[in-house]
């Protein structure tokens, strides 16, 4: 047996042709490899609690309720919602988180739309200030909802009248 042929001129040509155009297509293609969009700064991607925040009587407390947050503040939409934290004042701006709630719906095709908090604050006269962060997956948290405010002791909703007996 003897050695292989070696290929003729014009095969190892055509050979280097497509070796010189794969590397110049992968050269023209890579800065732009996984970029989809321009960087976002962080401050920008801070998601943004929308809508009234909303208080009532309930459950022996204070039943703090708003609306979930599906934009950040430059005006894109959320995909990384991760949870809520409420905040209160007892003092006028002096706001202190009180809970941390969790969205666990993100895959799910209903999401929840609203949500809520029942606190039940150590003082029981005077204001008590509430106001709604959201807070993303890799941990930014937006700017705070407006501010609600509510007036201790509050009126509870009136009982529902029983059926009178003949």
């Amino acid at each position: 047996m003897g050695m292989p042929a070696r290929p003729s001129a014009p095969t190892r040509a055509r050979f280097l042709n497509v070796r010189w155009l794969a590397v110049a297509s992968m050269l023209a293609l890579a800065p732009a490899c996984g970029l989809r969009t321009d960087p976002r700064p962080p401050e920008e991607t801070a998601p943004v609690v929308e809508g009234e925040v909303t208080l009532a009587a309930k459950d022996g407390g204070i039943e703090v309720t708003w609306r979930r947050a599906e934009r950040s503040v430059d005006g894109r939409r959320l995909y990384d919602l991760a949870a809520f934290v409420v905040e209160r004042a007892e003092q006028p701006g002096e706001f202190a988180e009180i809970a941390r709630i969790d969205v666990i719906d993100q895959e799910k095709l209903r999401r929840k739309s609203r949500f809520r908090h029942v606190d039940r604050p150590a003082v029981s006269t005077g204001t008590v200030w509430y106001r709604v962060r959201a807070v993303t997956e890799d941990g930014e948290t937006g700017p705070p909802s407006q501010v609600a405010a509510v007036t201790l002791p509050m009126a509870s909703p009136p009982d529902t009248p029983a059926a009178s007996q003949p």
